[in-house]
């Protein structure tokens, strides 16, 4: 399980964006990964760096308030 707040933290979001889409290539990894966004970081996000974060995981499960 990851939390992703510290690329938020030290102002990494293009860093952020490239691991996201990087997970597309890693295919094959024998172990189930879990990020999670905090509410107020995800919403910091413009709406294309959003769709690459939703788009590179198998599955988007929501945003608890």
């Amino acid at each position: 399980m990851s939390d992703m707040g510290s690329f938020f933290l030290s102002e990494r979001i293009e860093i952020l964006t490239e691991c996201e889409r990087s997970l597309r290539e890693k295919k094959g990894l024998s172990f189930k990964a879990i990020c999670s966004y905090h509410k107020g970081n995800f919403g910091k996000l413009n709406e294309e760096q959003q769709n690459v974060l939703r788009s590179a995981h198998n599955a988007f499960i929501g945003i608890k308030d």
